[in-house]
C-alpha cells in the first residue's frame, strides 16, 4: 500500500571536493545576480543543500565571497598574455589586436563583469578591484606602452621612465575594449562591426593618435 504522504527528493552524495566546487560555481552565478546582498540561505536553497552543509565547506558568507574572488581571477587570467605583450617580434599592431581577443572573450564575461560592477559599488569590497587595477597596469597597460614606444622607435624605458600620459593613452585603449565587453554581456547588443574588427579599429585608433595625444599632454604637464 503506498504512503499518501510525498517523500522530498533524496540529495544527491556527492565526493567533499565535488560538493565544494558546486557550492562555488553556484555562488559565482548567484552572487554575480544578486551582488553582494545575497545570502546564503537563499543560495543553499537554490542548490538545494542544506545552509549548515553549506557552512561546512564555506563556514561564513565572507569566506564564501573570499573564494569566489579567488575563482573568478583564476578563470579569467591567462598566464601568456604579458607574454605575448612583451614579446619583441614584429606585428605590434597584430599582437595587441590577438592579446585583446583572448583578453575580451576570456574576462569580460557576463558574471565576471556584474560581480566586478557590485564589487566597485561596495564600499567595504572596492579593495578587490584596487588590486585587480593595479594588476593589469604592471601586467597589461605598462607592457603596451613599452610595446607602443617600440613600435614608434622610442627610447627604452631603461633611458627614459613611462610617462603618466602614456599610461593614460593605454589606460584609453583598454576602456574600449572594456566597453566592448560590456555592451556585448550586459547590453546584450552586437556591435555594428564584427569583435576582430571593433578591437582592430580600437588599435589602430591607439597608435595613429598615441604620438600626438601623447606629446601634447606631456607639454602642458
Amino acid at each position: 500500500m503506498m504512503s499518501s504522504s510525498v517523500r522530498a527528493p533524496r540529495r544527491r552524495r556527492l565526493a567533499a571536493d565535488a560538493r565544494e566546487a558546486e557550492i562555488l560555481a553556484a555562488a559565482i552565478e548567484y552572487f554575480s545576480l544578486a551582488g553582494h546582498a545575497g545570502t546564503t540561505h537563499e543560495l543553499a536553497r537554490r542548490i538545494g543543500i542544506s545552509q549548515p552543509l553549506l557552512y561546512r565547506y564555506f563556514p561564513t558568507k565572507q569566506v564564501l565571497l573570499d573564494r569566489v574572488y579567488v575563482e573568478l581571477h583564476r578563470q579569467c587570467w591567462r598566464a601568456d598574455w604579458t607574454d605575448l605583450l612583451a614579446r619583441p617580434a614584429p606585428d605590434f599592431p597584430g599582437r595587441l589586436v590577438a592579446f585583446y581577443r583572448s583578453y575580451v572573450e576570456t574576462v569580460y564575461r557576463r558574471q565576471w563583469l556584474r560581480i566586478f560592477l557590485f564589487t566597485a559599488l561596495s564600499g567595504e569590497e572596492r579593495e578587490r578591484n584596487l588590486s585587480y587595477v593595479d594588476r593589469v597596469e604592471r601586467d597589461i597597460i605598462d607592457p603596451i606602452c613599452r610595446g607602443t614606444r617600440q613600435h614608434f622607435g622610442g627610447p627604452a624605458t631603461d633611458d627614459l621612465p613611462l610617462t603618466l600620459a602614456e599610461r593614460e593613452a593605454a589606460w584609453n585603449l583598454h576602456g574600449g575594449a572594456y566597453f566592448t565587453g560590456v555592451r556585448r554581456e550586459l547590453y546584450e547588443a552586437d556591435g555594428p562591426v564584427p569583435l576582430e574588427r571593433a578591437l582592430e579599429l580600437l588599435v589602430r585608433r591607439h597608435l595613429h593618435g598615441y604620438r600626438a595625444a601623447v606629446a601634447s599632454v606631456e607639454a602642458v604637464a
